[in-house]
């Protein structure tokens, strides 16, 4: 518990809610896990709100398990960034 404390304490400075949103939040596809317990669904949710305009995609697993389960997710928003947004 005291380590997951200190990692939230450092990760805190790395908040991209600190940062002002990119100029058109609507090119942003965020792909998320309803179970991440590291990148809480609360955060995304913050995030989301903080770069208006963005979509989320929620994934049902966690952390690691987006890294096996959620390719094809991660893939989609890929292709779907790139057939919208690019000339």
């Amino acid at each position: 518990e005291k380590a997951r404390q200190e990692v939230s304490k450092y990760m805190r400075k790395c908040e991209l809610t600190m940062l002002k949103p990119p100029r058109d939040s609507s090119r942003v596809i965020l792909v998320a896990g309803k179970k991440d317990g590291y990148v809480f669904p609360d955060s995304v949710n913050q995030l989301h709100e903080h770069w208006k305009g963005s979509e989320i995609r929620w994934i049902n697993t966690g952390h690691i398990g987006a890294i096996f389960a959620g390719t094809p997710a991660f893939r989609k928003a890929i292709e779907d960034v790139d057939s919208k947004f690019i000339l």
